[in-house]
């Protein structure tokens, strides 16, 4: 996980100003909204306590937990990109 967010940084950082060039602001407004919608329902999805077994094994909870984690880790895409890449207007 953390090396994903320093690849994001990374990315923001040079990868788009290398590519694309400067990002506009209603695209960085959008990404900071999107990625924090997605961290804020993700950790209260993950808090739901009727998807829980006796064991934790079941299929349920392994396909619950794949998907909060993919999840978190686009909105982390997302908030790290939209932090580290230059805002030119």
């Amino acid at each position: 996980m953390i090396g994903f967010a320093l690849f994001s940084a990374f990315l923001g950082a040079k990868g788009g100003q290398w590519l694309v060039g400067n990002m506009p602001s209603w695209l960085n407004l959008l990404l900071q909204a999107v990625g924090a919608a997605l961290l804020l329902w993700a950790t209260l999805w993950q808090l739901d306590p009727q998807k829980k077994t006796q064991l934790g094994m079941s299929m349920v909870e392994r396909t619950h937990g794949w998907l909060f984690r993919t999840m978190y880790m686009l909105a982390t895409f997302l908030l790290f990109l939209a932090y580290f890449w230059p805002v030119g207007g």
